[in-house]
């Protein structure tokens, strides 16, 4: 019945109109997210044909009350005089995680961390993406170093409204959230900021 339908869309709705000819018509799916404890599983993983059982860890509950969840704090840059773009000075990733989004911002030279430290603070951040917050305030934001990888990881809480399966967001799997970052303004040096200009220039050359 849909596919004989379509043929009036096709020939007398607006022009450029396109519905696929090789409909098919299945039932309505859901998925439905549910929590089992852990202790009812257990995990295993194989090597060479191997299978070994893989003790659960027992886990550490969440103290959101801690300054754990904050950058190593580091000397704030004192010739930052000059601003650029995030994207200038870092590369970033971003994906849902249920109810939250994570942003990976990975700076692009290792002198460049102390300026995104700096500048990246859990307030600006969480300003940054204010629209996603509930009842116009900013989310909670949570920040972490990736040691050996000149890296931050940020946790937006609650801005999904739902998480993926849910959400009705244009975006609701976060993969535009470090784009969106991408656009911060960065305070550095006279020294990088002509560096950035230098390469700039090159490339539009």
């Amino acid at each position: 019945m849909f596919a004989r339908e379509q043929w009036a869309g096709i020939s007398g709705m607006s022009v450029g109109t396109s519905i696929n000819l090789a409909t098919n018509v299945w039932p309505m799916t859901g998925i439905f997210l549910f929590l089992i404890n852990k202790k009812q599983l257990v995990p295993t993983m194989t090597i060479n044909g191997v299978r070994h059982d893989v003790p659960a860890h027992a886990g550490v509950p969440a103290d959101h009350d801690k300054s754990t969840a904050k950058p190593i704090n580091s000397p704030a840059p004192k010739d930052a005089t000059q601003e650029a773009n995030l994207v200038d000075l870092a590369w970033a990733r971003s994906g849902d995680k249920g109810h939250l989004f994570n942003v990976a911002v990975i700076a692009r030279k290792p002198e460049y961390l102390p300026y995104l430290r700096d500048a990246l603070t859990l307030e600006a951040v969480g300003e940054w993406y204010r629209h996603f917050g509930a009842g116009e305030q900013p989310p909670r934001v949570d920040a972490y170093d990736a040691p050996g990888l000149n890296a931050l990881n940020f946790v937006v809480h609650d801005a999904l409204q739902g998480g993926i399966n849910a959400s009705t967001q244009l975006d609701s799997a976060a993969k535009g959230m470090a784009q969106m970052l991408l656009r911060f303004p960065i305070k550095v040096s006279n020294r990088i900021w002509t560096e950035i200009c230098r390469q700039e220039n090159q490339g539009n050359t």
